[in-house]
């Protein structure tokens, strides 16, 4: 029997939605530089997106040498995907990913 995987991830998207917070996913800026103007910050698009925060998460090395903090997020399969560079507001601190 073949695994219904548009019913399962509507499955976990409702699971995720259930317990999980709005946070704001906004794309990289892009600059606009031409030779005659000054460089131009063009902000990215923005989204909300439904996250559930597994917090911030440390990575030691050598017992008490902190080597990397990161906050760890599942976002909802929305079609949104973060990608490098972009920005994630949660809880009013903006991380970027």
């Amino acid at each position: 029997m073949a695994e219904d995987w548009s019913s399962i991830a509507a499955e976990v998207a409702d699971a995720i939605a259930s317990v999980g917070f709005a946070a704001t996913l906004r794309r990289a800026p892009i600059l606009q530089d031409t030779p005659w103007d000054a460089p131009v910050d063009i902000a990215g698009e923005v989204f909300t997106v439904t996250v559930i925060d597994d917090g911030i998460k440390n990575r030691y090395d050598g017992g008490s040498l902190i080597v990397r903090q990161a906050r760890v997020l599942t976002i909802g399969a929305t079609g949104v995907v973060p990608a490098m560079d972009d920005l994630i507001t949660v809880r009013g601190v903006e991380h970027g990913v």
